[in-house]
């Protein structure tokens, strides 16, 4: 049974300062990503920022699809997709003010320009059972 919602949650993304993150270790890709102290982590939806530091190399594969938004610097992501087989790879180069979708089992590998840290919010939906959202 689901649990009743009492509110919507709601966050504010204008002054969340660009540094002041909390770093999470990806040990099955070695990587680090960062996480600001804000978001929203529900099993509806997670809402958060995610932060590379320039020259930055940075492995991922969701879990669930996701929307990324750039709100900061550049990013090459070098991709495969689960439709191929991930036998594909390809290349794409995304900038402040884009937005791209990333399918769940997509494998991408973010590289960062040594000239600045880049930065996008991310929607995920669903989100995490209640346990995995307080963990996170």
């Amino acid at each position: 049974m689901e649990a009743i919602r009492h509110q919507i949650p709601v966050m504010n993304i204008e002054n969340i300062a660009l540094g002041k993150s909390r770093p999470v270790r990806m040990p099955l890709f070695g990587t680090t990503n960062y996480f600001p102290e804000v978001g929203i982590r529900t099993q509806d939806a997670v809402v958060a920022f995610e932060e590379f530091n320039a020259g930055d190399t940075v492995r991922f594969s969701p879990n669930r699809t996701i929307v990324a938004i750039v709100q900061q610097g550049t990013a090459r992501i070098t991709y495969t997709l689960p439709g191929t087989h991930h036998t594909e790879v390809k290349e794409m180069t995304v900038k402040k003010g884009d937005v791209y979708v990333i399918p769940s089992g997509a494998y991408l590998e973010w590289k960062i320009p040594r000239d600045g840290a880049y930065r996008h919010l991310v929607i995920l939906v669903p989100g995490y059972s209640p346990q995995v959202a307080d963990k996170t």
